[in-house]
């Protein structure tokens, strides 16, 4: 398989396998499983995304996570969180933010059984809401309603109406456990008062 990729085969130093080949079926790229395998041999998750560029580690990171949830590689996937934050961080001015979020977040969503890189990205989201809709891909994401699954969407406009009731009063706005009708009865008292 790897020399018909154009890679020099690896040698894996543990023996963890019945058959020397792979099959990867139509699933999996082998690009990925080969950056896996390297990976696992001794290359650090910091040395794989050198082989893309800066804009492109976020998708690398997001499709090796799934890689490595689907083989149960832990050690990737928690090396894989920790860069995404910080590249998310780097990156939060560009158009592949807003779209790696939408992979992870969004209505067609990646299912995966470890959703340590999907809480993340949506802890992200949260605390840098205002300058990610200062983002014009956010943006029009977001208000044609591709970016977030309903499951995720509820509770970022939540934390955005927390976070402007807070601006417009000095106090935090509704909670978990406020009662929506007395938030939308206290709305149609201040509209008749005005």
């Amino acid at each position: 398989m790897a020399r018909g990729l154009g890679y020099s085969a690896i040698k894996l130093t543990a023996k963890v396998a019945a058959s020397p080949v792979i099959d990867l079926g139509d699933e999996d790229d082998p690009e990925l499983v080969l950056l896996m395998l390297r990976y696992l041999n001794g290359s650090s998750y910091s040395d794989l995304r050198c082989s893309v560029s800066m804009p492109q580690t976020l998708d690398l990171g997001i499709s090796l996570f799934a890689l490595a949830d689907q083989y149960d590689v832990t050690t990737l996937r928690a090396d894989i969180v920790d860069w995404f934050s910080m590249d998310v961080r780097n990156l939060m001015c560009f158009e592949v933010v807003p779209y790696a979020f939408q992979r992870l977040l969004g209505p067609f969503t990646l299912f995966l059984a470890d959703t340590s890189l999907q809480d993340t990205a949506f802890e992200l989201c949260l605390e840098n809401i205002e300058t990610l809709l200062e983002n014009q891909t956010f943006h029009d994401l977001l208000l044609d309603g591709t970016l977030l699954h309903s499951t995720f969407a509820g509770p970022l406009l939540a934390e955005v109406g927390g976070r402007l009731q807070q601006f417009k009063t000095g106090k935090r706005g509704p909670t978990k456990d406020l009662d929506l009708s007395q938030v939308f009865a206290s709305e149609d008292n201040s509209l008749a008062s005005t």
